[in-house]
């Protein structure tokens, strides 16, 4: 490996990286609004108090509908999650929990209904 690739390999994103953040996709049910957020999991993440069963980590969070549609509404996500920071349980309030390719559809559905609405602009 000559100097240049010793450099270049030092301001490249390493593997692990990928693994700092969780995506988190909910369905908002009163504005029927997809919704995402991350979570870093080296800084959001408290010490689980509650007991729960395989729980090392708890985070709770607040997300917002972005008020496209003159629709405001807030969805509370809670997560526990294992020692390695895998999810072990979650509860949504005003929502529900999606994953990658629900969000996808759901985002389609919402993108078109914005559409037919602003008239196509």
């Amino acid at each position: 490996m000559n100097l240049l690739d010793t450099i270049k390999s030092l301001f490249q994103p390493r593997a692990r990286a990928d693994r700092r953040y969780l995506t988190v996709y909910l369905l908002n049910f009163r504005c029927t609004e997809p919704i995402s957020a991350q979570i870093d999991l080296y800084n959001d993440l408290s010490p689980d108090e509650t007991g729960r069963k395989g729980a090392s980590f708890y985070v709770r969070k607040i997300l917002s509908t972005s008020g496209v549609q003159r629709c405001y509404d807030t969805n509370e996500v809670q997560i526990w999650l294992d020692s390695r920071r895998r999810v072990v349980e979650h509860e949504v309030t005003g929502g529900k929990w999606l994953d990658a390719a629900a969000f996808e559809e759901e985002m389609v559905r919402f993108q078109k209904r914005v559409a037919d609405s602003t008239g196509g602009d």
